[in-house]
């Protein structure tokens, strides 16, 4: 009997729980899993019918379904509420689960680590990954406050500031100068959909309901050619242009904003050709390319990264495997990278121009989602 591939998964986000779940189910996989953080990172994520196709297979579809609330209507209105577009998703006969849904960060990495402990997989927090030595037929990697260890393959799943990636690819995200503010607020009566609202100064708000009867709420802030401002001066700008906003329920989304857990960060955008890996050290989820939350596709294609990934492994030998991986994915997260930070940047050329931001192509959204439906 041969021994089992030792597996680092570097990173305990949606990237790297998805990562392990796939290899899991898998035998002849032994895998470890570390990360800094004590949480998860940000509030809540889109997650359309590729990533929900890719949790059927690695058997974790069902407590994330359980978490999340179908998220089946493009919706845009003015800042009074008027409706400027409108388009209902469409799930494809015979299809056993939602075209998209939406779930909190926290629930999905419950449900996405729920399933490890059975396989007897402990997730370990506050270690991280200092170095990565890629040798022959593995890596010998070193931890801070652990002793190095060698591995036959590291993922490199360690998210948008990932530690990894320069010893595999020399480019970093660009910036497309806009930040995202995300928080949690009281269910809105009468939402009973994702709907977004345009503001004057090409801002716009989303609301979205969550599984859990609460409303996740997200306003994009273009900032091209400004300087990075300090926490307190872009929630300063939240509270003044909140007031420019009418819609129904406008009045207590202003009420309820948790100004302490406000989730601040400004978008990211990355597509690097392949490779995506240096010998056995293979970079997966944000850590490789990372998009504007424009195509809500960046959870999605993470958790596609994982089934790919171990659907190789599980053909070939580790080598293989990876070249494989690549083939199957540079190309197809370039377009859905380039979609989303194409929508992003529009944006960013109304507020320049100073008028309000454009409603999203109806038509170029649906023909996306059907590119999303395609086999990775």
């Amino acid at each position: 009997m041969s021994a089992p591939v030792r597996v680092l998964v570097a990173g305990a986000g949606i990237a790297g729980f998805a990562v392990a779940n796939a290899l899991a189910r898998r035998p002849g996989f032994e895998i470890d899993i570390v990360d800094p953080n004590p949480r998860p990172v940000g509030v809540a994520v889109g997650l359309s019918s590729c990533a929900l196709r890719s949790l059927a297979a690695i058997d974790v579809i069902e407590p994330v379904l359980a978490a999340s609330a179908p998220s089946m209507t493009l919706h845009m209105c003015s800042a009074d509420g008027t409706t400027l577009v409108r388009v209902d998703r469409q799930t494809p006969e015979g299809q056993p689960y939602p075209d998209n849904v939406i779930v909190d960060r926290e629930s999905l990495a419950r449900a996405l680590a729920a399933p490890l402990a059975a396989h007897g997989i402990e997730v370990v927090h506050g270690v991280a990954v200092t170095g990565v030595t890629v040798e022959d037929g593995g890596a010998t990697v070193s931890f801070d406050g652990r002793d190095p260890q060698r591995y036959d393959l590291v993922v490199g799943a360690d998210g948008i500031g990932s530690r990894l990636r320069g010893i595999v690819i020399d480019e970093r995200p660009r910036d497309p100068e806009q930040l995202g503010l995300r928080w949690v607020m009281n269910a809105l009566p009468g939402l009973d959909h994702g709907t977004m609202y345009i503001g004057p100064r090409a801002v716009k708000i989303g609301l979205w309901p969550l599984g859990d009867g609460s409303v996740y709420a997200f306003l994009t802030l273009p900032r091209p050619g400004l300087p990075r401002a300090d926490r307190q001066e872009v929630l300063d700008e939240l509270r003044e242009v909140l007031t420019e906003f009418s819609f129904p329920g406008a009045d207590q989304l202003r009420a309820e904003v948790p100004w302490d857990d406000v989730h601040i960060a400004p978008f990211q955008s990355l597509a690097p050709d392949a490779p995506w890996r240096r010998g056995r050290l293979v970079l997966v989820g944000d850590a490789v390319h990372a998009m504007p939350p424009h195509g809500s596709s960046g959870a999605a294609m993470a958790i596609e990264d994982a089934f790919v990934l171990a659907d190789e492994l599980g053909r070939a030998g580790v080598d293989e495997a990876l070249e494989a991986f690549g083939r199957r994915r540079v190309e197809r997260v370039r377009r859905v990278v380039e979609y989303s930070t194409r929508n992003c940047l529009a944006e960013n050329e109304d507020a320049v121009a100073g008028r309000p931001l454009r409603p999203m192509d109806a038509g170029e959204a649906v023909r996306f989602w059907e590119f999303l439906r395609t086999e990775p």
